[in-house]
């Protein structure tokens, strides 16, 4: 027969295995069961974000002001850190990349108009999914010619004078020289067909 134990939680006697082992125990296992333990574990756990979340709104400009001094102070020792994880994981991050292009790229793009207000809420899914042609033409351009293409936004979304949106109609596929020249700047010589 298998030795069973008692758990300080359940009251149930429970085979030796459902236990997590414990130095400092007389038998050398917890007190609660595995089940018990990860209950306890995970409500402890829901109190706490509660607790610390009510904590931050009280406080929020000082702990704003302690995020922002600790990420000056970091900021280096993190670029570092993340240079040393990519360069371990060059091999990971290149074929990843390569393996999943066309949405890397539309994902990375959306993200960045995203947070520029600048994806407007009336696009349909026929719209995000011209938009992601686009991406994908581009990457298709690069490996047939060897020359890479980015998507560049008609009218940038971050122009001093004038502005655009993340819309279809605002996307090209061009050279990549032609949009890092280009810049947040708009020609209205070169945006016309």
């Amino acid at each position: 027969m298998t030795p069973t134990k008692p758990c300080s939680a359940c009251r149930h006697r429970k085979p030796r295995p459902e236990f997590d082992r414990r130095a400092a125990s007389p038998d050398g296992l917890a007190y609660k069961c595995k089940p018990c333990a990860a209950g306890y574990r995970a409500a402890r756990e829901g109190a706490y974000r509660v607790l610390r979340r009510a904590h931050y709104e009280r406080h929020r400009e000082r702990e704003l002001a302690a995020a922002l001094a600790y990420y000056r102070e970091n900021r280096d020792a993190q670029k570092a850190k993340h240079a040393a994880w990519v360069e371990r994981n060059r091999e990971y991050c290149a074929e990843y990349r390569r393996r999943c292009a066309e949405d890397y790229n539309a994902r990375t793009a959306k993200r960045r108009a995203a947070l520029l207000q600048r994806t407007p809420a009336w696009l349909t899914k026929k719209d995000y999914a011209a938009m992601h042609a686009k991406y994908a033409a581009a990457v298709r351009r690069s490996r047939e010619t060897g020359v890479p293409h980015h998507v560049d936004h008609v009218l940038p979304l971050q122009g001093k004078r004038v502005s655009g949106l993340h819309v279809p109609s605002n996307l090209r596929v061009v050279p990549a020289r032609v949009n890092l020249s280009k810049g947040s700047r708009f020609d209205p010589d070169a945006a016309a067909p």
